[in-house]
């Protein structure tokens, strides 16, 4: 695990923070804004992604869950945002990061545990 491919990553979540075009929104809500901003029908982005109107329905209509990524790729780019603007797109790609990188974190988190007991009895000498 490369020290490289943290801060890659890292780097990669801070870019979507800085631009300020994400959402925290649940993913039909987002799905539904963006397409009522953009003055889309469903007809329409079902023609621009390859996905069935009726599908494209129930996500508006929250009756299945968020899409695959490769889906929400295609929702993206036919409502003109980066499909990280969405949370679970985010949320999975962290979901991943710490799967991947669990030995790494596992030392990161252990640490984090022997700095904050050091100043806990820092403070507590201190006194």
């Amino acid at each position: 695990m490369s020290i490289f491919f943290v801060k890659t990553f890292y780097n990669f979540q801070m870019d979507v923070y800085k631009s300020k075009n994400y959402t925290d929104k649940s993913f039909h809500i987002a799905f539904k804004d963006l397409k009522e901003k953009l003055n889309l029908s469903l007809g329409q982005i079902a023609m621009k992604t390859g996905l069935s109107k009726s599908f494209l329905s129930d996500i508006a209509n929250n009756k299945v869950l968020p899409p695959k990524d490769e889906f929400i790729e295609k929702i993206a780019k036919a409502l003109k945002v980066e499909p990280n603007y969405f949370f679970e797109y985010r949320k999975r790609r962290l979901s991943e990061f710490c799967e991947e990188n669990r030995e790494f974190l596992d030392i990161c988190l252990e640490q984090s545990k022997r700095y904050k007991k050091g100043q806990r009895e820092a403070k507590e000498d201190a006194i």
